[in-house]
């Protein structure tokens, strides 16, 4: 027996750092590979020496208290068979942690994502072109066309692009070639309107412009300055970008378009009338948060069409603090911002654990990341490649 585990191990398939490098390297062009290799990546920590210290990890730490107080208040509302798929989704942040933060090849890692999002990039950017060879019309301010062309939903390819920027500029400290990649990530996000991953993108570069300057720091300040005003100046000139935002140089106007076309100015307030119901503890199940968002819409939206949209698409809370506020109560919540805030107040945290903490925490301000598969594999291993140093 101990002889056949021995021939286990010397097996390169079952090498841990392989298989998470091949993962990732697959996040943005298959949903199901990443799943399938989970098999032999979970294999791979079985037969290899185990890091435990993830359970010293501040945000692991306050992550998991923040699931426990979901599953518990679950198991008191008689809810916890009925809801176990999607409860489950949060427990799968936790596993994918611990299994992540065995890889200790960071720089491998950052490789396979930048390879995989590159690849994406050149596939996306081709499709569009046909697009335009076909229709030199089109726009990608329309939200359905965009849904068909891109490979990805627009937040998450643009959020992916954004965390393939972080590392891109992370690199470009020691080979400034780098800069180049992150430069195409970021005209990308522009290109398509990403609205949030533009903001991250140009928030990357004035601190990386900072970080990586040879000057002094008004010198570097000065440097990120121009940088995001030049980023700000290719996005006036984005017909898509403008659209997307609604300009418009009238105050009443701009807002009365832009309630009218985000979703959120409609979901937020029905989301924090169903919140006030069960603050404490949370409501009861999944199904009856659903029903009520959608009793909600039916009452809130006066136009038929519009009405009928939310109502089929069913609409989550589009805002993951919301979410957890919904599903554990008060306490969930709670233990869900300290995930963020203490690991980012605390001076022995890497510096780009923290970037990628305020990263994901503009993430969760706008959307339901963890009910989504290519959420969960960007929180999970982020966190955990960056939760602690490693030699390389």
């Amino acid at each position: 027996m101990r002889k056949w585990l021995k021939n286990i191990k010397a097996i390169r398939f079952f090498d841990n750092n392989s298989i998470a490098v091949l993962l990732i390297s697959t996040l943005l062009l298959s949903t199901a590979l990443p799943n399938i290799l989970l098999i032999p990546f979970i294999l791979s920590i079985v037969f290899h020496k185990k890091d435990i210290s993830f359970i010293k990890s501040p945000f692991f730490i306050f992550f998991a208290a923040a699931v426990t107080v979901i599953i518990l208040s679950a198991i008191s509302q008689g809810t916890i068979i009925s809801d176990f798929n999607k409860l489950s989704k949060h427990f799968l942040v936790l596993v994918l942690f611990i299994l992540f933060y065995q890889v200790s090849k960071i720089k491998q890692a950052e490789n396979a994502f930048l390879l995989g999002s590159s690849i994406t990039l050149l596939i996306t950017c081709l499709i569009i072109l046909f697009e335009y060879f076909d229709n030199p019309d089109f726009s990608l301010a329309n939200g359905e066309l965009v849904n068909e062309l891109l490979i990805l939903e627009r937040p998450y390819l643009g959020f992916a692009f954004a965390l393939a920027t972080f590392i891109a500029l992370k690199k470009a400290a020691i080979k400034p070639k780098y800069y180049l990649l992150a430069i195409c990530f970021t005209a990308f996000n522009i290109y398509v309107s990403a609205r949030l991953a533009i903001i991250l993108c140009m928030l990357l570069f004035f601190i990386y412009a900072i970080k990586n300057s040879p000057f002094g720091f008004k010198k570097s300040l000065g440097i990120g300055l121009v940088l995001v005003i030049i980023l700000g100046f290719f996005l006036s000139l984005s017909d898509n970008f403008m659209k997307r935002i609604h300009l418009d140089k009238d105050y009443d106007k701009l807002m009365i378009r832009v309630k009218a076309y985000e979703p959120r100015f409609i979901i937020w307030p029905c989301t924090y009338n169903i919140i006030e119901e069960n603050i404490l503890w949370g409501t009861p199940s999944f199904d009856i948060t659903e029903n009520k968002l959608k009793n909600c819409y039916a009452n809130e939206i006066e136009q038929d069409d519009k009405r009928n949209y939310y109502i089929n698409e069913g609409f989550n809370t589009h805002n993951q603090f919301l979410d957890y506020l919904m599903l554990g109560g008060i306490f969930s919540v709670i233990f869900l911002i300290l995930s963020f805030l203490i690991p980012l107040l605390l001076k022995n945290i890497s510096f780009e654990m923290k970037i990628i903490l305020i990263m994901f925490l503009a993430f969760f301000i706008v959307e339901n990341v963890i009910h989504r598969q290519l959420g969960r594999y960007f929180f999970a291993i982020f966190a955990a490649l960056y939760s602690k140093p490693r030699n390389e």
